[in-house]
């Protein structure tokens, strides 16, 4: 039943007709050596590389989810159907917050929204601690 829905999408796939294009460039070393040129360009740009090596090193942290998902499991005995609930609700909530921003809060400065959702957060990340002691 998982299948299906990839099955589906080769089988419309394969009927699609495609149109060749011409390709504006003699041929494909030029078009490398192009579009390398580009990307070198638009990542040399301090306002793209910079984000992007917070979050290179954001992401290249180790994080503790499966050692915490042992401990609510074994020490605390939460069941995993119980915390898989709580990761629905947790998506249902970024769904809301999305609805929220879009509908209220798009025309608030980003600063300060920003600002807000830190200092929300906080006391908010911090309940985890109440589990542990």
């Amino acid at each position: 039943l998982t299948s299906v829905f990839p099955l589906l999408v080769v089988a419309m796939g394969s009927r699609l007709t495609e149109v060749p294009r011409k390709s504006k460039y003699e041929d494909f070393t030029t078009m490398v050596s192009s579009q390398a040129s580009m990307l070198w360009s638009a990542a040399s740009q301090r306002s793209v590389w910079l984000p992007a090596l917070f979050l290179f090193l954001w992401q290249a942290t180790p994080a503790s989810d499966s050692a915490y998902f042992y401990f609510l499991t074994n020490q605390l005995g939460m069941s995993a159907e119980f915390l898989g609930r709580v990761r629905v609700g947790t998506s249902l909530a970024s769904l809301a917050g999305i609805y929220v921003y879009r509908r209220w809060l798009q025309d608030v400065p980003v600063k300060t929204v920003l600002a807000w959702a830190a200092l929300a957060s906080a006391p908010l990340g911090l309940t985890q601690l109440l589990l542990v002691y």
